[in-house]
């Protein structure tokens, strides 16, 4: 845990000397810093991300004092429902000593999410934040390839070590299974393989749309553009999960065009990539057979089956009729999984979650959250804030996404926003030349 105290010192001092560049680039650094990766081990366990935001906030509104974009903050309205359910499910729930949790899940999901609006200024800016994003997951995918050959991962192994003994259980879960025929579950910089599916099939769809319609955003030029798009594909591929792979279709749908279908360019190495694939998606396929068609719990052992999704639906039903207004507390969950075992394990869908702990309140706050850039008049090209929603609809629906909330997935519609705001901008001030 030195290494992280040495890290977080030279990021507090990076900080104070340039905050809005140092903000920039820490930014994308946030998808490898996972809840494995932490400052204090227990009663409460700080992590190394929550403690950094704070010091981002604490740095904006008492240094920097405050200073806001030229454009209001636009997603007040679904943050502050989230935040009072979270208030809600936190200090008046059944549980207790939920305040920490409630700090952070505040910090990194609202006030952090306000500090980065408000300093992305400029097209430069937005470019620097991007460029960011495209290196982070570069190595990661080059991360996730070396794990196809080595089955190991020396990134995973380092964190592990540095763990302390006192740290709770279950923070990071290093990968050694292979499945469809071969395929080793990746999980690059992530605490969990389905965690660097999800990543990368949210950052595919957002990528994908962004440089097609903005292509002055491109870190990389032309074939390697391609190369690292597919690159993002690929990614949520070699998680060997299968619920990025089947998100990632599902998102993809908006998206779509028929004149694709006509293009040679697109059908001819789409069906090379088919039948290099074959077998993996014959395993993919024969896997998901077996999870839906399975009739106990016991008889497939890859994963979730169909069975034992509509036995921990049922858990959560009996639970959520205990407190169906405001849920039964934020850290309620791990109780009841500690009661029913094997009939809940671990929820596998974020459904089972807001049942169980927010109750009707924070099941309406998700919707509002996943749906509202849908709705809002300013924001052009829905399609690709359809795609996102789908994408992160589907995933949360299918599994559960430890490390990854909806901070993400809002930090991506808001540098979606931002980019349009500045073409617009930018068309506005040539018109006036």
């Amino acid at each position: 845990m030195i290494l992280y105290y040495l890290l977080f010192i030279w990021f507090v001092y990076a900080l104070s000397k340039d905050f809005k560049h140092t903000l920039f680039v820490y930014l994308p650094i946030r998808i490898a810093l996972h809840q494995g990766i932490i400052l204090w081990p227990a009663n409460p366990t700080v992590m190394f991300d929550s403690a950094a935001c704070l010091f981002v906030i604490f740095n904006y509104f008492f240094v920097q004092k405050g200073k806001t974009s030229s454009v209001k903050f636009p997603f007040a309205f679904p943050l502050i429902l989230f935040a009072c359910s979270e208030f809600l499910s936190s200090f008046f729930a059944s549980t207790s000593g939920n305040g920490m949790n409630f700090l952070q899940n505040i910090v990194v999901g609202i006030l952090f999410l306000y500090v980065v609006w408000n300093n992305i200024n400029s097209t430069e800016d937005l470019k620097l934040v991007i460029k960011g994003y495209t290196i982070m997951f570069s190595l990661a995918i080059g991360l996730s390839l070396f794990e196809q050959v080595t089955h190991f991962n020396p990134i995973i192994a380092l964190e592990t070590a540095l763990l302390p003994a006192s740290a709770p259980l279950g923070l990071i879960w290093p990968s050694s299974q292979v499945r469809f025929g071969g395929l080793f579950r990746a999980q690059a910089f992530m605490s969990i393989s389905i965690t660097y599916g999800a990543y990368c099939l949210m950052f595919f769809l957002f990528y994908f749309f962004l440089t097609n319609k903005y292509p002055i955003y491109s870190f990389y030029k032309k074939t390697k553009n391609k190369i690292f798009t597919l690159g993002l594909a690929l990614g949520a591929f070699l998680s060997g999960s299968k619920s990025p792979i089947l998100a990632l279709m599902i998102g993809f749908i908006p998206m779509l065009r028929v004149r694709w279908f006509f293009n040679l360019k697109i059908i001819l190495p789409l069906i090379v990539v088919l039948g290099l694939s074959l077998p993996m998606m014959t395993g993919m396929y024969d896997d998901i057979h077996d999870a839906m068609t399975a009739e106990n719990t016991w008889d497939y052992q890859g994963g979730s089956s169909l069975a034992m999704r509509e036995m921990q639906l049922n858990v959560s039903l009996t639970e959520f009729n205990k407190s169906p207004i405001i849920g039964n507390g934020t850290k309620y969950l791990a109780h009841a999984m500690d009661y029913y075992g094997a009939e809940l394990l671990g929820a596998e869908s974020i459904w089972f979650g807001l049942l169980i702990e927010k109750g009707m309140i924070g099941i309406v706050a998700f919707i509002v959250i996943l749906t509202y850039p849908l709705f809002m008049r300013r924001l052009k090209y829905k399609k690709v804030y359809l795609a996102l929603a789908m994408g992160w609809l589907a995933i949360n629906t299918m599994t559960t996404i430890p490390g990854l909330g909806n901070t993400f997935y809002y930090t991506l519609i808001m540098l979606l926003y931002k980019a349009q705001l500045f073409n617009e901008k930018d068309a506005i001030s040539k018109r006036k030349v």
